[in-house]
């Protein structure tokens, strides 16, 4: 059997009624206000959980007071939010103060004031409403300054406006926080998709592009590694825009994983061109095998256009040790969206690239079968054309132009007639005007 805790009062041991047991406080903001309270009205608080009615935290002298009627008439001061006076007896009262976190009134503070000069025969009274002795009443009564209630009770309602203001101010300034961090992520995100924007040009090497791209999504992204596989062209056309045969990694930071490793990767994964951002972070690797120790959190996007896939974006590992979540997913999945429609548009430029070389090459033959004693003779020139232009140093595009035009030099043998064309002898007048 547990014997209740026990209070000397005139010689009697008594037991002590709906005494209270403190509760640490959770909210720090409520502390802080309970010290602003004691601070303006010069006496101890006792703070209550607006919802539960528990104890919070014990003034000095409220530690014998019977909270289990008042701890209900806290909940319904926070209920209200406002001021009340929740007792009194004589000349003493208990006020209770709302106090708010985050726009509602989640604690209650109480204090214990003389609403006039307080006399020997006030003692038995306050005594009462403190749960204590007549002579520590009288300690209390003389240690205190007595004010009007209604005094007291409009300066309370006051600070409890005060307190509020602050309150809503700290939210508003926390609020403001938040909104100018994500500004600044946004705009940095909004930057790094304008300065990709401005690189979607057809002569751009979707190697050196997406080289860029990851190094401005180091910015951006918190990661220790971003990687971008370009999956190999089949196509060995010396005229094509890009001659890669094989599928290339580029990587930027600390990547632990090889070409091989991220083939392996995809493959696992079970990724497809029309797959969604794949967002894997290290609570979800405990569940699995995973053959890669030093990957811990992950994003994996497709570069893609429609249905045809050109290769995968992705970060790895967290730079804070956090989880990747739908804000990388989504600004991986823009620039995959992006480098992917830049890859088909190189594509597209590479097919009619091949369309015209065809064209060219059928007119080269053309030249070739109207006259057999050249035949051959464009190819040849075009071909040591070009050794001289690489020779000099010439640029690709420059080169790709020299080689069409050697091709072509002698295009207009195809509207001449046969019989003045193969004539051996000197050529009439007449012969030279056609």
């Amino acid at each position: 059997m547990t014997i209740p805790p026990t209070i000397e009062a005139e010689g009697l041991v008594c037991p002590v009624v709906g005494q209270a047991t403190e509760r640490s406080p959770t909210n720090a903001a409520a502390r802080a206000a309970v010290d602003e309270l004691r601070r303006w009205f010069k006496t101890d608080f006792s703070l209550l959980d607006g919802q539960t009615g528990e104890v919070l935290e014990l003034a000095a002298d409220h530690r014998r007071v019977d909270w289990t009627t008042r701890g209900e008439l806290c909940r319904e001061v926070a209920r209200r939010r406002r001021v009340e006076v929740i007792d009194e007896n004589g000349p003493c009262l208990l006020l209770a103060i709302p106090l708010f976190s985050s726009g509602e009134a989640t604690e209650v503070a109480v204090g214990a004031f003389l609403s006039r000069p307080a006399d020997e025969c006030d003692a038995a009274g306050v005594a009462d409403l403190l749960g204590t002795t007549p002579a520590t009443a009288r300690a209390w009564m003389a240690r205190q300054s007595p004010a009007d209630a209604d005094l007291l009770e409009r300066f309370a309602t006051v600070a409890c406006e005060k307190l509020a203001g602050d309150d809503r101010n700290e939210q508003l300034e926390s609020e403001v926080e938040k909104l100018s961090a994500h500004l600044g992520a946004t705009f940095e995100e909004i930057s790094l998709l304008y300065r990709l924007t401005h690189n979607l040009k057809l002569s751009s090497n979707d190697e050196e592009l997406g080289q860029r791209a990851l190094e401005w999504l180091a910015e951006v992204v918190p990661a220790d590694a971003f990687a971008l596989q370009l999956i190999g062209s089949a196509d060995t056309d010396p005229l094509a825009t890009s001659a890669r045969t094989e599928p290339l990694l580029l990587t930027f930071g600390e990547c632990e994983l090889t070409a091989d490793d991220f083939a392996v990767l995809v493959n696992e994964l079970g990724l497809q061109a029309t797959t969604r951002p794949v967002v894997v972070n290290h609570v979800q690797l405990e569940n699995f095998g995973w053959r890669f120790p030093g990957v811990r959190e992950f994003v994996i996007v497709p570069l893609a256009e429609g249905e045809r896939l050109f290769g995968w974006l992705a970060v790895f590992n967290h730079s804070c040790g956090h989880e990747f979540g739908t804000a990388e997913a989504s600004l991986l999945s823009s620039v995959g969206t992006m480098l992917g429609i830049h890859s088909a548009n190189i594509d597209l430029y590479r097919q009619q690239a091949e369309l015209l070389a065809g064209v060219v090459k059928a007119m080269t033959s053309a030249i070739d079968a109207k006259d057999p004693y050249t035949c051959g003779h464009s190819d040849r020139v075009a071909r040591v054309a070009v050794r001289l232009a690489q020779e000099l140093g010439c640029d690709g595009e420059t080169v790709k132009t020299i080689y069409f035009s050697g091709l072509l030099h002698d295009i207009g043998k195809i509207g001449i007639n046969e019989e003045v064309l193969r004539k051996p002898g000197k050529l009439t007048e007449a012969e030279f005007e056609h």
